[in-house]
This record gives C-alpha cells, structure tokens and sequence, in this order.
C-alpha cells in the first residue's frame, strides 16, 4: 500500500482515514460507495466537470491535462462526391434508382439533382446496389435521367483504423481453470475494427492449440465480441489484470476493463470502440499542408452552412451533431473533398472505470494521486457525517487548484513569449485562437 498507485491502494488508504477496516469488510467498501467515488473524481478530472466538495465549495475542471489525451488520435477518411451516372426519381415516391452502382453504401449522404431545387438525404442503400430511398417522397417532378450529386457530410467518430505495435500486441488467457497462463501475440501493424477481431481470433486459436476462438466487430453497437467453441478445453478465461503482459495487452484498445474476466465461453467489450470524453483541439486534414478544421455550436453552423451553400473543397468547421451516453459522437462538416481526405481528431478517451484491484492504475500521474484520496476520504467522512469531513474537502480542493495552476503554467513558460516584458498589446506576435468565429480575437 506504500506506494499508492493502484486502485486497491488508494482504497485502502481512503478507508483507513476514515476509520474504516480494509480488506472488504467495511460497509463502504462492501457498498462499493469508495470505489464510486473514486470514479466519479476520476472521470471528472478526465473529461471536464464539477466536483462538488460540500455544500458551498465546488471545483470546475475544464482542463486538457496531457496524460488525459489519447495515444492516438481517431483518423477518419472524409469521403469525395459520388455523381457517376444518372438517378431515377419519382414523384410522391421515396424509391430512386441509379444507373450506376456504387461499390460502398450511399446510406445517410446527401444527394442534390441537377435542375431542382433542394437537398435529400438517402435514408438507406446497400453497396452494389442501384436501388436506394430517401428519407421522405420526392417532392418535384418525375425525373428520369437526373445528373445527381451525393455527398457525405456526417461522420461518426470512429477510427477507420486501429495499430497495433509493441505497446498492444498481447492477449493473455487461460483455456483450463488453474491451467498455465497463454499468450497470443497479435502482429503489428493497421486494422480495421472487423479485421483485427478476425485476427486477433487466430491468434488466440493457434495459441490455445484445442478450442476454435473467432471475433467478431459490430458496426451497431461498436463493441468487439469474441467466442471459444469449448473444444478440448474448460474455460476460456482472459487476464486482463494480472495477466505477465498486462502493461502489452490489447484489452484496452478493444474496450475491456483492467480486470481477469470469469470462466466464460464468450466475451463482449463494455466499451465502444472510440468512445470520446472531450473533444480537445480543432480538427487536422493532413493533406498537401496540414489544415485545421475549428468547432462551431449547430446554431452558427445552421445559419451560416445552408445545405444550399455546401461546396466542394475541404471543410473548414465542423459541428456535433449528435453526442451518446457511451461516448459515440457524430460531427457534419461544412464541405466534401474532391479526393478521399485523411483527417485527424485529437481528444480524451472515455477512461476505464477503475477497479478495486492491483491491475487497475488511475491515469492521473502519481504527483497528483493524492487528489483521489482526499476527495475520496471526503466523500466517505460526509456519509459518516464525520466533523473531519470539510477538512478533506478543503485539502481536495487546494490540490485540485494547485494541479490547474500548475498545468497552466507550464503552458505558459513553454510559450514563445515566456520571460519577456511587452509594454504594449499590439506587439504580441501571436493571438489567442478563437472558440467560435464571432468571438473577438484578445
């Protein structure tokens, strides 16, 4: 417990302030009440929010801490237009067809016809298919042999691509209860989310040398799932915890928690794959010269991007347009690209929920770990309606103070003016970059 780094550490200590025995047989951790706690704190300082230290006292955490970023940022590949062909549209019919099928799906573009006014939205088509609906009855006359235009202007947020590489490349797991620890080693390099499910899946099979593994990724639910047959053996158990390559392992990648799952046969991912805290810096096209895409609320986006005034070119805004509980976000751009655009989406991932467990470690740097105990021990002492209670409160809220001091700070001394004296504001050289684009520049 000395070193207060993993979670069953710091529980332990929050427990022991408190008064409370260790070892699960306090009520509050019995409860799971600590360990709530600590996720809540946890998940806060992460992704941006409240925290509430008593009835008069909050801290707002707005900050994009370094170790919060995520390794990778999200590629996307934004998508040029489809206007092969002509398109078949009847009056009072959401039925179109085309005379020239796509090779990918057309589902949720949108589609402009030369000589008409408006812009559909394809509400559902097939790749290789001619056939395709819109989301509503076509309003106009029946056109015959339109010169249409399709165009994607929504995206979810999820990684085109997934690389794997020595920080990622284990899968530790158990074929027989109490039997020797196994090890698949994935090979390095890029995968799409499907790809790297069947792959990894034939690891795991020839590691295992008896039951047949197969993975499998759901564009639905954007979870990974991956399934043992039993043959020859009696469990198919993963060490995501405790496994001798935990700090390797690809769970995490996948969505699992920092956990040893139970003797099951088939295992479903709790996360989804590119579940976003926060978004944390413009957009970047790495295309030609790198170009930045800035964020806008949807109202400004709506009044000054018209689906009549969106044209061809790399975007240069983007709003969300969409925002789940698991962390799934949708954004629209202002434009389409002429070629197929690489696109890169800086932010903080959703965090593990931590465990009460050696395998499970906080992400926030050891210097700062003693924020989760006091806030903890807090927490804890309010329910116990312990006097010592607005004590915690306030050396939880000196540390979380100090830890935004400190970070801002460091951004300053790294700044190209950090040091010099400017008499005047008109000779500073760079200028704040703007939130919205009404907003003054300071």
């Amino acid at each position: 417990m000395a070193q207060f780094r993993t979670t069953a550490d710091l529980i332990d200590s929050i427990l022991t302030r408190a008064g409370e025995t260790t070892g699960g047989t306090s009520a509050y951790d019995a409860n799971g009440d600590v360990l709530n706690f600590l996720n809540r704190v946890h998940f806060s300082l992460l992704a941006g929010g409240t925290i509430p230290l008593g009835k008069d006292t909050t801290v707002e955490i707005d900050e994009t801490w370094p170790w919060a970023k995520a390794i990778r940022p999200i590629v996307l590949e934004l998508q040029p237009k489809y206007n092969s062909g002509t398109v078949l549209l009847t009056l009072a019919s959401e039925a179109g067809t085309l005379s020239a099928a796509p090779s990918y799906s057309l589902a949720g573009w949108y589609m402009r016809v030369s000589g008409t006014e408006g812009v559909y939205r394809v509400a559902s088509h097939s790749a290789s298919s001619t056939a395709f609906e819109l989301d509503g009855a076509w309003p106009s006359t029946t056109v015959t042999a339109g010169v249409a235009t399709f165009f994607k202007l929504d995206y979810e947020l999820i990684p085109t691509y997934i690389v794997i590489d020595s920080t990622n490349n284990k899968f530790d797991f158990k074929k027989t209860a109490g039997g020797s620890l196994l090890t698949a080693t994935l090979t390095a390099g890029s995968y799409t989310p499907s790809d790297l499910a069947t792959h990894i899946a034939t690891q795991l099979t020839t590691a295992a040398s008896g039951p047949t593994i197969t993975g499998s990724y759901s564009s639905i639910t954007k979870l990974f799932t991956f399934v043992s047959d039993g043959a020859g053996s009696t469990v198919f158990q993963p060490f995501f915890a405790t496994g001798t390559n935990q700090l390797q392992s690809c769970h995490r990648v996948l969505g699992f928690d920092d956990t040893d799952l139970s003797g099951a046969l088939t295992y479903t991912s709790t996360y989804v794959l590119g579940g976003i805290a926060r978004l944390i810096e413009p957009m970047k096209i790495q295309r030609g010269y790198s170009q930045e895409v800035f964020g806008i609320d949807s109202e400004s986006f709506s009044r000054d991007f018209t689906f009549f005034d969106i044209v061809e070119g790399n975007p240069t805004r983007f709003t969300v347009i969409r925002e789940k509980a698991d962390g799934s976000f949708t954004v629209r751009f202002n434009g389409y690209p002429t070629d197929k655009t690489r696109i890169e989406v800086e932010h903080a991932p959703v965090p593990r929920d931590l465990k009460d467990s050696a395998g499970s470690i906080p992400l926030v740097p050891r210097k700062f770990i003693d924020v989760l105990e006091d806030a903890g021990t807090f927490y804890i002492m309010l329910l116990k309606n312990d006097d010592r209670a607005s004590i915690y409160a306030q050396l939880a809220q000196g540390k979380l103070l100090s830890m935004v001091s400190q970070h801002r700070g460091s951004l300053l001394r790294g700044a190209k003016n950090f040091g010099e004296i400017i008499p005047r504001r008109d000779m500073l050289t760079g200028k704040r970059r703007r939130l919205f684009p009404e907003e003054p520049y300071s």
